[in-house]
């Protein structure tokens, strides 16, 4: 999975997830199923995520960022529109049960306005330790400058996705944390 940085403003913001049919790689264009979940956002750079569960399907975790409020001119941390940490990220997984094709897609966390939910991070297996479904990990708080407890509130959350996501085209709510 591959995610476009500002070098190109006509491309900055793209996922594009490559697979392999058994005889040629293929691309499909994730931020089209992103912006189901968060009409007018873009896939952040930071931290893309992807797991497969033990009955195959493929889920892959994005950070998507408002674009309206990043500037791609600005320094990628500590600016008030810079893309790192930035107030309008969001966490987003899709999942697909046909190898990358298509995606049903699901917003996950609490939006909860000026705060970012971001740095996903799926579960995945490791020799013998296999997983029935993937957990995701995501950071959510405001980034810090420092390493003081006092001045950073900032959460790691764990979802779980043994219950079923609600769909974002049939409901505005998201699974909360």
């Amino acid at each position: 999975m591959a995610v476009s940085r500002f070098e190109n403003p006509e491309l900055w913001g793209k996922a594009i997830l490559w697979r392999h049919d058994g005889v040629r790689w293929n691309a499909t264009n994730l931020l089209p199923y992103m912006q189901k979940a968060y009409p007018g956002h873009r896939a952040a750079w930071i931290e893309p995520s992807i797991s497969f569960g033990n009955d195959g399907r493929l889920y892959a975790a994005l950070t998507a960022v408002d674009a309206r409020e990043i500037d791609p001119r600005a320094k990628w941390y500590g600016e008030p529109k810079s893309i790192y940490g930035h107030s309008s990220s969001r966490i987003v997984v899709l999942i697909s049960a046909d190898g990358g094709r298509t995606f049903d897609v699901r917003r996950v966390g609490q939006d909860v306005p000026n705060v970012p939910s971001w740095i996903p991070s799926m579960e995945r297996f490791t020799g013998h330790n296999e997983i029935g479904i993937p957990r995701l990990l995501y950071t959510h708080g405001v980034t810090g400058e420092g390493c003081n407890p006092k001045d950073v509130v900032t959460e790691i959350r764990l979802v779980s996705f043994d219950t079923t996501l609600p769909d974002p085209e049939q409901s505005t709510t998201s699974l909360n944390t």
